[in-house]
């Protein structure tokens, strides 16, 4: 049987363990992206210990279609050091 004290040292190590996070906001994902042609959202989640997965989509928009064709443009991993985005995404070697 589980006693009071052990229950509430689990409580006490599991928010010990929490970390802050800090806060991010639009500007600073626009900022971190810059412009891009034919824009259609930027999507930014938080993945751990203040880094994030930013996804920019773009929109393709051709005469005499139906449907518009809608691409994850550019995708990055970036952490938040100082109020601003570093990309940290491991880019693939040119042959």
């Amino acid at each position: 049987m589980v006693t009071e004290e052990v229950k509430l040292k689990a409580k006490k190590k599991r928010t010990a363990n929490k970390k802050e996070i800090k806060p991010i906001t639009d500007k600073i994902v626009k900022d971190f992206v810059g412009d891009v042609k034919n824009h259609h959202k930027t999507e930014y989640y938080h993945i751990a210990d203040n880094r994030y997965r930013i996804n920019v989509w773009t929109v393709d928009r051709v005469p005499d279609r139906l449907v518009d064709t809608f691409t994850i443009d550019r995708s990055y991993y970036a952490a938040l050091e100082d109020g601003t985005l570093v990309d940290k995404t491991i880019r693939k070697e040119s042959e």
